[in-house]
């Protein structure tokens, strides 16, 4: 069942929070990574409706932290 959107949310202030924690200890080839595995299990529980938030607070998080790949 998917979760609300302030369930989203909380889930994500929660993965903004540890983010710089998880860079300061992965190593840099395995931040994404790490990232990634802590961001799937939120994309389960999030509606369809709510993807395209989650999407922009996912990137959000990457790019205030300049964790994206540069534009080619």
């Amino acid at each position: 069942m998917p979760k609300t959107r302030a369930e989203i949310d909380a889930l994500l202030d929660q993965l903004a929070a540890d983010l710089p924690g998880m860079i300061n200890t992965e190593e840099p080839d395995c931040i994404m990574e790490a990232f990634a595995g802590r961001a799937e299990p939120i994309r389960y529980v999030t509606s369809a409706e709510d993807m395209s938030h989650l999407d922009g607070r996912l990137n959000a998080m990457l790019e205030q932290h300049e964790l994206l790949p540069p534009d080619e």
